[in-house]
């Protein structure tokens, strides 16, 4: 592997040599080899692997981390040449540490290379599978602070994480719930719950939740709290989850976009209808 600092910015045909498929071991043993390998004797191949991200690998080399490290799987081609087949970014960071010389590998001899792109493919969609109803499981068992917070959550106003279901008590859109406790639980714990109001204990999406906690924070800093009382969530209540969704879906229309800001904006003027008393946008 090149260990210049512009690694990123070359094409990777100018940076790794071209190996034949034949070059490659005929057989497959079932088992890797874990052995340490000098980080200068590893090659990746960029005919099937995906152009790095920078970014990426700059994080990874500013907070180097052994444990979350792990291994690379490494390929040794016939001619005993190593090719990082899953881990391409953390090898690329390692040379832009100078503390770093021998990394961590799971070494297979794959039978061609058409079966080490396949490897390499199906790692890396298994890996994009991970959603994040699974990161929240694993944070919640790992006793996460935010995990455990947005269990406590779920817990108290009766629901459940249910992927498929549309049913009482079912709830589909934890990433949404885990990313906003983990930015503000206290307020997300009252978002959640006027949802549930609104929903009258069944499924709600995502987009009311992030609608509605948008709203709350960006109230709050006016130094209205929208959760004091039923005054300002009796409308959504009133309009119930499918009103509320129309309305967003017709402001979405209106700007020409969507997010956060645009669902607070939809619930905003459905709680402001009859009141005296009304919610600014400012």
């Amino acid at each position: 592997m090149s260990t210049s600092h512009d690694i990123l910015d070359r094409n990777p045909k100018q940076i790794f040599e071209n190996t034949q498929p034949e070059d490659l071991f005929p057989e497959l043993p079932g088992k890797g080899t874990q052995i340490e390998i000098n980080k200068n004797k590893l090659q990746i191949d960029g005919r099937y692997q995906r152009r790095q991200k920078k970014s990426l690998v700059s994080h990874i080399a500013q907070n180097w981390n052994w444990q979350k490290f792990g291994s690379l799987i490494v390929s040794e081609r016939k001619d005993k040449s190593y090719w990082v087949v899953d881990g391409g970014h953390r090898a690329t960071a390692s040379f832009y540490r100078t503390d770093i010389l021998n990394l961590p590998c799971v070494v297979y001899r794959f039978k061609n290379l058409a079966e080490e792109a396949k490897i390499f493919s199906e790692i890396n969609q298994r890996r994009e599978a991970v959603k994040a109803q699974d990161i929240y499981r694993s944070d919640n068992f790992a006793q996460e602070a935010p995990a455990v917070a947005t269990e406590k959550i779920l817990t108290e106003c009766g629901y459940n994480i249910r992927k498929n279901s549309k049913g009482k008590g079912s709830f589909a859109a934890i990433g949404t719930l885990h990313r906003i406790t983990k930015e503000n639980p206290e307020l997300a714990h009252k978002t959640f719950k006027a949802c549930s109001q609104i929903a009258e204990g069944r499924h709600f999406p995502a987009e009311i939740l992030n609608g509605l906690f948008y709203l709350a924070k960006k109230q709050h800093s006016n130094g209205v709290d929208i959760f004091e009382s039923n005054y300002w969530i009796s409308n959504l209540i009133k309009t119930g989850v499918t009103g509320c969704r129309q309305a967003i879906q017709e402001k979405k229309k209106l700007f020409y976009r969507t997010g956060p800001n645009i669902c607070a904006r939809a619930l905003m003027d459905i709680m402001n209808k009859r009141k005296r008393n009304k919610l600014t946008w400012v």
